[in-house]
């Protein structure tokens, strides 16, 4: 779990240095319990699938997840899902 948050905090910093424009959102660097309960969502989402990413926040009361959204905001997980690596990056 260390190397992933080391190699995705790291990732963001390098788009972030190419493009600061792009990166908008302001970025709180992931822990471990971050990356941890990330796979777990991204697990509880391929289990209980909704057509739209934008549901699993809904405040619908047939699409509602409250595992996901008491989890991540919808904003947060996006940035991690958009900076998550396996990759590690000074090897490549």
């Amino acid at each position: 779990w260390d190397m992933i948050v080391i190699e995705t905090n790291r990732y963001y910093t390098q788009e972030h240095a190419k493009n600061p424009n792009k990166h908008k959102t302001e970025w709180h660097d992931t822990t471990k319990e971050d990356v941890q309960a990330f796979a777990g969502v991204v697990v509880l989402m391929g289990i209980a699938r909704l057509p739209s990413f934008e549901q699993y926040w809904s405040s619908n009361v047939y699409t509602h997840i409250g595992g996901i959204t008491s989890i991540f905001s919808s904003k947060r997980i996006l940035q991690i899902w958009r900076y998550f690596t396996l990759q590690i990056m000074n090897l490549c």
